[in-house]
This record gives C-alpha cells, sequence and structure tokens, in this order.
C-alpha cells in the first residue's frame, strides 16, 4: 500500500518489496530522505501524530485545532459533550438570524477548522458537512450547532483512527519524501 500526500510517500509492504520501491522512485525522483519506521515509532506528518505498533498504526489528530476552535467560540471552559449534534433542529437560512460582523468571522474560522480536524475525525463529517452549508450566509441556529460540536470535540480529542495490521506481512513502514515545499523540517 502507498500513501501519497503532493510531496511525499508511505509504503507498507514487505521490507525488501519497500527498499525495492525506493530504489526505483530515486531513479525517477530526487528523494531527499528514506526513513524507515519500526514498532514503537511516533512521527508527525500534515500535523497530525502517526504511531506505529507490530499489529497496528493509529493516526492521532492533532489537538491544537480542536482547542483552537474552542477558543474561537469563547468555549475553553465549557461541558463537554458526550455524543456528536444533530442537524436535525437546524432552522433554515430564510427562518434563521443572520450573523454579523465578528460572529461570522468566528463561525468560518471555526468550520475550517473544524473541516481539518474532519479529516482523521470521521465522527465530525456530518455535522461539518451541513454546518458548510451555511458558510456563506451563517445564521444564529447553525452558531448553535457549531457551539454544541465544538462541545463534542472538546469531549472527544483524545480519539484516534486505528488501522489494524491485517493478515499481510508488513515488517516496516517507510518514508519518503522528493520534496520539501513547505520549508518543514
Amino acid at each position: 500500500m502507498v500513501e501519497v500526500h503532493q510531496d511525499d510517500f508511505y509504503g507498507t509492504a514487505e521490507r525488501s518489496l519497500l527498499r525495492a520501491f525506493a530504489s526505483n522512485l530515486k531513479v525517477a525522483l530526487a528523494v531527499k530522505c528514506s526513513v524507515e519506521l519500526v514498532s514503537g515509532c511516533r512521527w508527525e506528518h500534515l500535523k497530525r501524530t502517526r504511531e506505529r505498533y507490530d499489529d497496528h498504526l493509529l493516526i492521532v489528530p492533532n489537538a491544537k485545532y480542536g482547542r483552537k476552535i474552542l477558543e474561537t467560540l469563547g468555549l475553553e471552559f465549557c461541558k463537554p459533550a458526550p455524543v456528536p449534534t444533530t442537524i436535525s433542529s437546524l432552522p433554515s437560512v430564510e427562518d434563521d438570524e443572520a450573523l454579523v460582523g465578528d460572529e461570522i468571522l468566528n463561525y468560518r474560522r471555526s468550520l475550517g477548522l473544524l473541516r481539518y480536524l474532519e479529516k482523521d475525525r470521521w465522527d465530525l463529517s456530518y455535522d461539518c458537512h451541513e454546518l458548510s452549508c451555511f458558510n456563506s450566509t451563517p445564521t444564529r441556529g447553525a452558531m448553535q450547532i457549531m457551539k454544541k460540536t465544538a462541545r463534542y470535540v472538546k469531549g472527544t480529542m483524545d480519539l484516534a483512527i486505528r488501522f489494524p495490521r491485517g493478515d499481510g506481512k508488513i515488517d516496516c513502514i517507510d518514508v519518503s519524501s522528493d520534496a520539501n515545499w513547505a520549508g518543514c523540517r
């Protein structure tokens, strides 16, 4: 399996296959780094922490984005919500009062952060999709749902995605990068 992100490759396979793949890749691209990650390794990529173990891989979203949502909405000290929100009570744009000024900015900023978290937090997908429908004209009702979603994020910041190893014989993960466009180290 190979995962490609613009200028980065992640691959899982038997060690000999990964080394052959990396050698062929170096012929076609100017690969700057190649790192084998063994069990117990922890690394960050695309602002997500990944942890590799013998029987699984964890992808842990960066809690910083959840904290920024709470800060933007003034909910740093709120009580966490144990379950995701339900959108069924959300009024239509025509029936609800539009947000004004900084409220619009805070709604859109929070939505952007939520959309970033959604990539690794599939439990946020539905809320994120529905709240995105109000991005052009945020309403008071949509902001209420945004705040409920933020409270849920607060209570679940320690969730991660676990990918079990399965039946395949994966004895390492090889990480290669062919460029450093963002200036990351």
